[in-house]
């Protein structure tokens, strides 16, 4: 249709190419084959909303979804300079995202130019990575240039304003304060070019995308336009696969992995956030030592089905902050595999 003589269908093709699977059935090839995403990622490809949440179960595709994203804007023409941005949890992430967006790139025989970003204050390497594609006049005069940069959460690169900006695996940041830097990074990269923020994650119980998810205006309008995918929605899925992925897997890791839902403690008196900010790492070094020479106690949690036994070794300190309630300090924990036999762990 693009090399139609027809100037009218010529235009109409020119329009479809701006659907963007559309345009990655076009442009891209993947693992030999023109691209073909199926109906949940041209969901999300398709929505125009300001911000995106999906949540899915493991090998659906969500990082595959956010790379055609990525490299789709990256080549269209949007009549001004353009910058995306892809933030992933860490350096060696970050450098295979933006190895495959450069495989895209390349399968479209799209030439672009590569280079690591500066840190403004020290000069250095900032573990970021950048391509750019610029656009020429009938002179050949460049016009202005579409920038993509990948970085994890601390890159400087995040300084630069964004007209899209993509999170990988949110839930599973770590050594990040996930609200902080949606409100005081994220968010205001957008202010300037009225850009979009989009993320994709594994849900990690209630936990970051949780709080997304559950956001809404004045008005009780959800805030993100929210997605769940998970095993059921893939091709081929059956219950003998989902059986066998599911063995010996806890309630919280199916939820996680296979369901895509936002698992929670349910009747346990502390929940999984509470029980992480109670991490002492200093004891958790000590390991088995630390109950050396005290008088310690011992708790047996016995489960069934998909709940895993668990010994509990602790001792008892006194708490500077309340001394009317002692600290239970906990140096031993031996969880059993689900399905163990009950009468090993209650022989041991």
């Amino acid at each position: 249709m693009l090399d139609c003589s027809d100037e009218l269908l010529r235009l109409k093709a020119l329009v479809l190419l701006r659907d963007k699977t559309i345009a990655a059935y076009h442009h891209f090839r993947f693992n030999g084959l023109p691209m073909e995403l199926r109906y949940y990622q041209d969901v999300l490809l398709s929505d125009s909303g300001k911000r995106i949440l999906m949540v899915s179960s493991n090998q659906l595709g969500k990082s595959l979804t956010l790379d055609t994203d990525a490299a789709t804007n990256f080549i269209m023409d949007h009549g001004k300079e353009y910058v995306g941005i892809l933030v992933s949890k860490s350096l060696p992430q970050s450098q295979y995202q933006m190895s495959r967006i450069k495989q895209l790139l390349r399968s479209a025989d799209i030439d672009v130019s590569v280079e690591e970003t500066d840190d403004t204050k020290t000069g250095k390497k900032d573990n970021s990575f950048e391509i750019t594609y610029t656009f020429y006049d009938e002179r050949q005069k460049p016009k202005y240039t579409n920038h993509l940069i990948c970085c994890p959460p601390t890159g400087s690169a995040l300084g630069y304003p964004a007209n899209d900006m993509w999170l990988d695996e949110f839930d599973f940041w770590e050594n990040i304060d996930h609200d902080h830097f949606i409100k005081q990074v994220a968010i205001p990269r957008t202010f300037d070019t009225n850009g979009n923020l989009k993320v994709f994650t594994n849900p990690n119980g209630k936990l970051a995308a949780w709080n997304l998810w559950c956001a809404v205006d004045k008005n009780g309008v959800p805030v993100w336009h929210r997605y769940a995918f998970n095993y059921w929605d893939s091709p081929g899925a059956s219950q003998q696969g989902f059986d066998s992925r599911s063995v010996g897997m806890t309630k919280a890791q199916i939820d996680s992995t296979l369901l895509a839902q936002f698992s929670s403690a349910g009747g346990a008196v502390f929940s999984s956030e509470e029980i992480a900010d109670m991490f002492d790492s200093e004891l958790s070094q000590k390991g088995d030592v630390a109950g050396v020479g005290r008088e310690t106690a011992w708790f047996l949690d016995v489960g069934s089905v998909h709940d895993q036994s668990v010994l509990v070794g602790g001792f008892v300190e006194p708490n500077p902050l309340n001394p009317d309630i002692p600290l239970i300090k906990a140096f031993y924990v031996h969880k059993y595999p689900v399905g163990f036999p009950l009468g090993r762990v209650v022989g041991n």
